[in-house]
């Protein structure tokens, strides 16, 4: 078994071939199928499962072989298989068949061919070193390190990547951040004689900022969870839970910024400009998170670096830029 993840294909060298997978017909007993796996130990390769088959190959059940062993010798396999069990067609993507054997809590996932054949098994070494790659995946592009090589399992790092390469993946988040904070700025200087006048309102914009950035992620990490384990998700019908969520959250928000305003600056009009604010903020971050995801969806393009720092700058400007618009209907 190689060492290496594709993650395009199931290639047949990544998978445990029918002939080294315990397999039985569904009439055999109990102790036929124990006979038959201590006769043939040389060459099953895989002992999670005893696979069961149709005359024509197709699988129609699976047993786990710590259940088999535990069962009486005159049970039949038919009494103890798990009918129609998940599988995964053999041109499918790893990520797929791994996400779907995780989400079955399987340890092994069956393949099958086009025409609905059992070929063999993706092996559960297979399964975690593709989860673990996704997983760390995500994790360096919500960091922003876009890596030129993510097809290997292997992720360059601090210790085995070139100083220029290292600057190379990192620097083009750095540079657009900078420069998105210079828009920013620019933007808030020409509210400059606004702030001027109520400095109070200045310290504010970081929470504004972290509120709408933290419910934005938590509905964007939510929507690419369910984009990879449901295959029958609508958007758009998410989306509007996701607006419901928001709006409840950010009214929350708002009676409790009035509630604390009143208490530490005596007016309850500051906690009504700012909490109107992150209401309005949280919402547009909530349609941002999902539909920036789709959007990458429809052009064939991983969702998960749509939670680099590039997307979280467009929130940061919009979160600000909503946040001087509402001063300027209400303060100004």
């Amino acid at each position: 078994m190689p060492n290496s993840v594709t993650s395009h294909l199931l290639l047949k060298e990544l998978i445990t071939p029918l002939a080294h997978v315990a397999t039985a017909n569904s009439h055999l007993s109990v102790k036929q199928v124990k006979e038959h796996l201590f006769s043939e130990t040389q060459t099953i390769h895989s002992f999670e499962y005893v696979y069961v088959l149709s005359a024509t190959k197709k699988l129609v059940g699976m047993v786990q072989i710590k259940e088999l062993l535990k069962a009486p010798n005159q049970t039949l396999v038919s009494e103890l298989m798990i009918p129609e069990p998940p599988t995964a067609l053999v041109n499918k993507s790893i990520e797929i068949a791994a996400n779907r054997a995780i989400k079955n809590g399987l340890t092994e996932l069956p393949i099958i061919n086009a025409q609905g054949n059992f070929i063999g098994v993706l092996p559960s070494e297979i399964i975690l070193k593709t989860v673990h790659k996704e997983l760390s995946k995500d994790l360096y592009q919500q960091s922003g390190i876009m890596l030129e090589d993510h097809e290997h399992t292997t992720f360059s790092t601090g210790t085995n990547n070139s100083i220029n390469r290292s600057i190379k993946s990192r620097s083009p988040w750095i540079i657009a951040g900078l420069f998105g904070g210079i828009a920013i700025a620019l933007v808030i200087h020409r509210f400059e004689m606004v702030f001027a006048q109520n400095l109070i309102y200045v310290s504010f914009i970081p929470l504004i900022v972290y509120v709408a950035n933290a419910i934005g992620v938590q509905s964007q990490t939510l929507y690419i969870r369910e984009q990879s384990h449901s295959t029958s998700l609508n958007t758009f019908t998410f989306l509007f839970r996701q607006l419901v969520e928001s709006s409840l959250l950010g009214i929350s928000i708002l009676a409790l910024m009035v509630s604390i305003s009143a208490i530490f600056w005596n007016t309850t009009f500051l906690g009504f400009v700012v909490g109107f604010a992150m209401l309005l903020s949280t919402l547009v971050a909530t349609l941002q998170a999902i539909l920036i995801p789709y959007g990458l969806i429809q052009f064939k393009v991983d969702p998960a670096i749509s939670s680099g720092p590039f997307a979280r700058l467009l929130q940061d400007f919009t979160s600000v830029g909503i946040y001087l618009l509402v001063i300027n209907l209400f303060v100004v």
